[in-house]
C-alpha cells in the first residue's frame, strides 16, 4: 500500500518459481508503469554523443546515455531520451517562463521527467529542482607527497605566485604614491645649511642654505619595505596625507602576514605527516583528450569539487527509486565499468 492509500502491484508470487519482480528496485513510488518517461540531456562528450550506425535503432551513445538506460531497466520503466531544447545546462532567465532555461528550465515546467547528463550540483538549482545522490564526482588532482620544505626558496610555498606578484606591485605603488604625496606636501621640506670649508684663494667659510626634501623615491621604497617586514626604516612620513597612505599600507601588511603565518604553520605540519598508503584523486575535469593519462581514479556517488546527479522537478516520485537504482549499480560494480569505458583509454584497460 502506497501514502495515498493505493494498492501497487511491485511482484509476484508463484509456489513454482518464488518471487517474479516487475523491476529490480521494487517499489518505487505510486509512479505509472504504462508511461513513457522523458530523460533530457545535453550533447557533450563523453556523456551524449551521436551514433552514426544504420544498424543500430538508437541516435546516441556514450555515458548518460548507457547509465540512462540501465537505471530505467533497473526500474522497469520505459523512457525516451532527448536532447533539451535550446542546448544550454540552465542558467536563471527571467524572460524564460519559471525563470530559468536550459534542463533546469525544462524540468521547472515538467516539460521532462528527469535528466541524466552531465549537470551539476549546485545551491541555486536545488532551490529549484531535486537531485539524486551523486553518480560521478570530480575534484582537482593533487601531488601524493605532501608539500616539502627542503628548498632556499621554500618560505615562498604558503603563498601563490599571483599573490606575490600581487604584494610585490602593491609595494611600489605605495613607495610611488608615498613620493608623489611629500612632493607636493609642504611639510615634508627641510631647511638644510652646508659650511665650506677654507680654501687657498679664501680665508671665509661661506654658508649655503637649501629647502630640500629628504623623503625621496629610494627612501619610499625602503619604507615601504621595512613597514611589510614589520621592521624600521628611519624615515618616516610627516605629512597627513602621507601617513594615511602608510596606515593604509600598515595595515596590508599585518592581514598579509597573519595569514601568512597560519598558511606556513599549516604546511610545515602537513609536511610532518606520512602520506597514506593509497591515495584516491578526483578530478575537476572530466578527461575526454585523446591524450588522458592512465594513472587516472575517479570516485562515484562522494561528495567532490564537481558533483553530477540525477535531476527532477520538485516532487517527483522518481527520485527514490533512482537513488536505489543508482545504489544498486555502484554495489554490482556496473558504475566502474561505465567509468572505464568512456574515461579511460584503451590502452590503459589492462594495466593494473
Amino acid at each position: 500500500m502506497t501514502a495515498g492509500s493505493k494498492s501497487e502491484t511491485v511482484g509476484t508470487w508463484y509456489d513454482d518459481k518464488g518471487l517474479e519482480a516487475p523491476n529490480e528496485i521494487g517499489w518505487v513510488g505510486p509512479s505509472e508503469r504504462n508511461k513513457t518517461y522523458i530523460i533530457i540531456s545535453v550533447q557533450e562528450k563523453p556523456y551524449i554523443m551521436p551514433l552514426v550506425d544504420n544498424r543500430s535503432k538508437k541516435k546516441w551513445k556514450g555515458f548518460s546515455v548507457d547509465l540512462a538506460e540501465m537505471v530505467m531497466k533497473k526500474m522497469g520503466l520505459k523512457y525516451e531520451l532527448r536532447l533539451v531544447k535550446d542546448g544550454k545546462f540552465g542558467h536563471e532567465n527571467p524572460e524564460v517562463t519559471g525563470g530559468w532555461d536550459g534542463i533546469i528550465g525544462e524540468l521547472i515546467r515538467k516539460e521532462a521527467d528527469l535528466s541524466i547528463s552531465s549537470l551539476t550540483v549546485s545551491v541555486q538549482r536545488e532551490e529549484v529542482i531535486e537531485f539524486s545522490r551523486t553518480f560521478l564526482s570530480f575534484e582537482t588532482v593533487t601531488d601524493d607527497v605532501p608539500l616539502r620544505f627542503d628548498s632556499i626558496f621554500s618560505f615562498f610555498q604558503p603563498l601563490s605566485k599571483e599573490i606575490w606578484y600581487s604584494i610585490f606591485g602593491s609595494m611600489l605603488a605605495v613607495s610611488f604614491s608615498l613620493y608623489i604625496v611629500s612632493k607636493c606636501s609642504s611639510s615634508e621640506y627641510e631647511l638644510h645649511v652646508r659650511t665650506n670649508d677654507f680654501t687657498q684663494s679664501s680665508d671665509v667659510k661661506t654658508v649655503k642654505a637649501n629647502v630640500e626634501n629628504t623623503f625621496t623615491l629610494w627612501n619610499a621604497i625602503w619604507f615601504s619595505l621595512g613597514s611589510f617586514m614589520q621592521q624600521t626604516s628611519g624615515y618616516t612620513p610627516r605629512s597627513l596625507s602621507g601617513r594615511i597612505v602608510s596606515g593604509v599600507w600598515w595595515f596590508l601588511a599585518l592581514f598579509v602576514m597573519i595569514i601568512y603565518t597560519a598558511n606556513l604553520t599549516t604546511h610545515l605540519t602537513i609536511s610532518q605527516l606520512n602520506p597514506p598508503l593509497y591515495s584516491v584523486h578526483r578530478l575537476h575535469k572530466c578527461p575526454a583528450e585523446t591524450n588522458k593519462p592512465c594513472d587516472m581514479l575517479i570516485s562515484v556517488m562522494e561528495t567532490g569539487l564537481k558533483d553530477f546527479a540525477v535531476a527532477f522537478p520538485k516532487g517527483s516520485p522518481l527520485r527514490e527509486g533512482v537513488n536505489l537504482a543508482l545504489l544498486k549499480l555502484r554495489n554490482e560494480g556496473e558504475l566502474y565499468r561505465l567509468i572505464r569505458k568512456w574515461f579511460m583509454p584503451l590502452s590503459c584497460i589492462n594495466k593494473s
